[in-house]
């Protein structure tokens, strides 16, 4: 039996609820090589024996495994990936769902360029069944490395990347910010990176789920994410991992402390390190490429 291009990796917790599309999704791709790796995360509920139900009936070619203790998506990505033997890497999110072309575009990218990091856009899918197209890496077009490493969209979901290359560096586990983290580090190690302008995911906005929660402690791993990806950078994309702070913790980071109602004082401690090190961090080239929303953020926020 050959091996298949993609291996799809799903980390799923008490989420068998929500995996209807996504199944159908994996069930009615156009281009059929590829392995689907299922990673309960000890779910509550029964997540992981409804899978193995599934299984029995389905033609796709998927396995399911179980971590020993609850350990969060971005490890349990990691059980996928050791286990993986596709080419290539894909994830989504256990309540998501590809359009029924992802892989079979990705590849046809990956054949046209030879690209060991190929990226998309996607739609944002909420409760109420809108859908709104979002064209989140549309300025990646035409540009160098440097650019991908400071622009390209933070979502493991939104590309397809080498097996070899993410072996060298796993993700790290790091609540809400392990895909900012790692996806600049394999950029910066990829020989060539390209994209696509399709919107070709489908991310589905619960406003209960982990990536939408407010939490007091959310600059703690927004933090530790930068450092990793400043540790494993090399100082030629100095620019670029400057760039990556102002959006990951002046940006992001102070927008959540503020949604988590931290007080002034307290964020600009949390800040006074990045500050300290990128003091002209506000002549960075790539902060015209910020949308005037956020150039306004700054200047409101007085950092």
């Amino acid at each position: 039996m050959k091996s298949p291009i993609f291996s799809i990796v799903i980390p799923c917790y008490n989420s068998w609820r929500y995996m209807e599309r996504g199944l159908h999704s994996l069930e009615k791709q156009t281009l059929t090589n590829f392995e689907v790796i299922f990673v309960d995360d000890c779910s509550t509920d029964d997540t992981y024996y409804q899978l193995e139900e599934y299984q029995k009936q389905s033609a796709l070619n998927m396995h399911i495994i179980q971590n020993v203790k609850n350990i969060g998506p971005g490890e349990s990505r990691n059980n996928g990936i050791k286990v993986a033997k596709g080419e290539y890497l894909a994830f989504m999110d256990s309540d998501d769902w590809y359009e029924l072309n992802y892989l079979e575009l990705m590849f046809k990218e990956i054949c046209k360029t030879k690209a060991e990091i190929v990226f998309c856009d996607f739609f944002r899918c909420f409760e109420s069944g809108v859908r709104n197209g979002l064209e989140v890496n549309k300025m990646l077009e035409n540009c160098n490395k440097n650019s991908y490493v400071a622009l390209a969209f933070t979502s493991l979901c939104c590309l397809v990347v080498k097996r070899d290359l993410v072996q060298q560096f796993l993700i790290p586990n790091i609540y809400h910010g392990e895909d900012a983290a790692v996806i600049p580090v394999w950029i910066a190690r990829a020989n060539k990176v390209s994209y696509i302008p399709q919107k070709i995911y489908n991310y589905f906005y619960r406003s209960n789920s982990l990536s939408t929660s407010i939490n007091r402690d959310m600059f703690i791993p927004m933090l530790d994410g930068f450092r990793f990806l400043e540790n494993f950078i090399d100082d030629e994309y100095r620019d670029e991992i400057e760039f990556r702070g102002v959006c990951m913790l002046l940006y992001a980071g102070v927008f959540k402390s503020i949604e988590a109602k931290l007080s002034g004082r307290i964020i600009k401690e949390k800040l006074s390190g990045f500050i300290e090190k990128y003091p002209l961090w506000y002549h960075n080239p790539y902060m015209k490429t910020l949308p005037m929303r956020k150039r306004f953020f700054f200047i409101s926020s007085e950092i």
